[in-house]
Protein backbone atom coordinates (compact mmCIF):
# COMPACT_ATOMS: atom_id res chain seq x y z
CA UNK A 1 0.00 0.00 0.00
CA UNK A 2 1.14 4.17 -0.37
CA UNK A 3 3.60 4.44 2.24
CA UNK A 4 3.44 8.17 3.85
CA UNK A 5 6.14 9.60 2.75
CA UNK A 6 6.30 13.21 1.61
CA UNK A 7 6.68 14.54 -1.65
CA UNK A 8 8.97 17.04 -3.52
CA UNK A 9 7.57 20.03 -5.12
CA UNK A 10 6.31 21.60 -6.89
CA UNK A 11 2.22 20.80 -7.16
CA UNK A 12 0.57 18.74 -9.88
CA UNK A 13 -1.27 19.89 -12.31
CA UNK A 14 -3.46 17.11 -14.46
CA UNK A 15 -6.23 18.67 -16.21
CA UNK A 16 -6.76 21.02 -13.29
CA UNK A 17 -5.14 22.77 -10.75
CA UNK A 18 -4.51 21.43 -7.57
CA UNK A 19 -4.92 22.69 -4.17
CA UNK A 20 -1.52 24.34 -3.10
CA UNK A 21 0.37 25.08 0.22
CA UNK A 22 3.45 25.86 -0.82
CA UNK A 23 4.08 22.15 -1.83
CA UNK A 24 2.91 18.65 -2.77
CA UNK A 25 -0.01 18.18 -1.06
CA UNK A 26 -0.66 13.94 -0.83
CA UNK A 27 -4.14 14.33 0.22
CA UNK A 28 -4.95 16.77 -2.91
CA UNK A 29 -3.03 13.63 -5.54
CA UNK A 30 -5.08 11.29 -4.27
CA UNK A 31 -8.33 13.04 -4.51
CA UNK A 32 -7.10 14.04 -7.69
CA UNK A 33 -6.52 10.84 -9.26
CA UNK A 34 -8.49 8.10 -6.68
CA UNK A 35 -11.42 10.12 -5.48
CA UNK A 36 -10.35 9.46 -2.10
CA UNK A 37 -7.47 9.85 0.22
CA UNK A 38 -8.55 6.35 2.01
CA UNK A 39 -6.91 3.95 -0.09
CA UNK A 40 -7.28 1.37 2.03
CA UNK A 41 -10.89 1.53 1.33
CA UNK A 42 -10.77 1.05 -2.66
CA UNK A 43 -10.90 -2.40 -4.05
CA UNK A 44 -7.83 -3.63 -6.12
CA UNK A 45 -9.52 -2.18 -9.72
CA UNK A 46 -9.75 1.04 -8.11
CA UNK A 47 -6.21 1.17 -7.37
CA UNK A 48 -5.11 0.03 -10.52
CA UNK A 49 -7.08 2.61 -12.34
CA UNK A 50 -5.83 5.22 -10.20
CA UNK A 51 -2.21 3.96 -10.92
CA UNK A 52 -2.83 4.25 -14.25
CA UNK A 53 -4.42 7.40 -14.62
CA UNK A 54 -0.62 8.54 -12.57
CA UNK A 55 1.00 6.37 -15.06
CA UNK A 56 0.03 8.29 -18.15
CA UNK A 57 0.04 11.67 -15.73
CA UNK A 58 3.62 10.92 -15.95
CA UNK A 59 4.40 9.59 -19.50
CA UNK A 60 3.00 13.15 -20.56
CA UNK A 61 3.81 15.59 -17.98
CA UNK A 62 6.97 17.85 -19.09
CA UNK A 63 8.18 19.46 -15.61
CA UNK A 64 10.74 17.14 -14.14
CA UNK A 65 9.34 18.13 -10.74
CA UNK A 66 5.84 17.01 -11.57
CA UNK A 67 7.44 14.68 -13.22
CA UNK A 68 9.22 13.10 -9.97
CA UNK A 69 6.62 13.59 -7.86
CA UNK A 70 4.46 11.69 -9.43
CA UNK A 71 7.25 8.95 -9.77
CA UNK A 72 7.08 8.72 -6.44
CA UNK A 73 3.46 8.70 -6.17
CA UNK A 74 4.13 5.35 -8.36
CA UNK A 75 6.71 3.85 -6.30
CA UNK A 76 4.60 4.17 -3.13
CA UNK A 77 1.99 2.37 -5.14
CA UNK A 78 4.94 0.17 -6.32
CA UNK A 79 4.02 0.84 -10.21
CA UNK A 80 6.98 2.97 -10.64
CA UNK A 81 8.86 2.54 -13.97
CA UNK A 82 13.01 1.66 -13.07
CA UNK A 83 14.29 5.36 -13.16
CA UNK A 84 16.77 3.71 -15.82
CA UNK A 85 13.67 3.94 -18.44
CA UNK A 86 12.09 6.63 -16.51
CA UNK A 87 14.02 9.61 -16.60
CA UNK A 88 17.22 10.37 -19.27
CA UNK A 89 18.16 13.27 -16.79
CA UNK A 90 21.17 11.86 -15.23
CA UNK A 91 20.16 13.65 -12.15
CA UNK A 92 16.86 12.97 -12.45
CA UNK A 93 17.89 9.14 -12.65
CA UNK A 94 20.22 9.36 -9.77
CA UNK A 95 17.82 11.41 -7.46
CA UNK A 96 15.20 8.46 -8.42
CA UNK A 97 18.00 5.83 -7.43
CA UNK A 98 18.88 7.55 -4.65
CA UNK A 99 15.09 7.93 -3.24
CA UNK A 100 14.46 4.30 -3.59
CA UNK A 101 17.37 3.53 -1.50
CA UNK A 102 16.03 5.91 1.19
CA UNK A 103 12.67 4.57 1.16
CA UNK A 104 14.48 0.73 1.34
CA UNK A 105 16.23 1.73 4.18
CA UNK A 106 13.57 3.57 6.23
CA UNK A 107 11.37 0.33 5.41
CA UNK A 108 14.02 -1.85 7.09
CA UNK A 109 14.24 0.47 10.30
Amino acid sequence: MLRAHPLPPPLLAFGSPLPHRGGMDLDALLNHFFGTTDLEGLDEDAIADGAGRIGLAFGTEQDPGRRFALWVLLHGLGDAPDPASAFKDARERDAAYAYARAIERADRD
